[in-house]
């Protein structure tokens, strides 16, 4: 049986443009949940046999994840700047590493984001973090996708 180890998953944010990007980790990333739903659609008609149809609907992307409070940490930089700039940051959320192992491939979520949320925890008896929300944005180069890279 292959699986894969959550520790294994990386998040990025690209440092290039979209068409060359230049994926640098953000290695300051505790625990982060990748949330993808899809909108269901009533397509019920009375031919329906009394029972409720659905098609199927826009997709939903919203990723979740906290950080050390570190100011000195340009990831945490560039994110904190991001949110209060209301600025657009291109993310990978990725089940491994970028670019993968010769004869690997990795998969994620890739999209220009919004962030939506930056939230400081301050729980005694436990290290300063941040809780950080990001949701895809409108932008000119691409619409968010499920990215796939498999190096040969």
């Amino acid at each position: 049986m292959a699986f894969v180890l959550a520790e294994n998953a990386k998040l990025y944010h690209n440092t290039g443009t979209y068409a060359a990007p230049v994926w640098a980790e953000i290695c300051n990333v505790k625990d982060l949940t990748l949330s993808l739903e899809k909108d269901e659609i009533d397509v019920t008609t009375r031919c329906s046999g009394g029972f409720k149809e659905y098609a199927d609907g826009l997709l939903d992307a919203n990723v979740t994840f906290n950080m050390l409070y570190d100011p000195a940490d340009a990831a945490f930089t560039a994110i904190q700047t991001a949110f209060f700039a209301k600025t657009s940051v291109e993310f990978a959320v990725m089940d491994g590493v970028l670019p993968p192992a010769s004869g690997d491939t990795s998969s994620g979520l890739r999209a220009t984001c919004m962030i939506k949320s930056f939230s400081r925890s301050e729980s005694l008896g436990d290290a300063l973090m941040t809780d950080v929300a990001i949701r895809p944005v409108t932008n000119d180069d691409a619409a968010p996708e499920w990215y796939t890279v498999t190096t040969p």
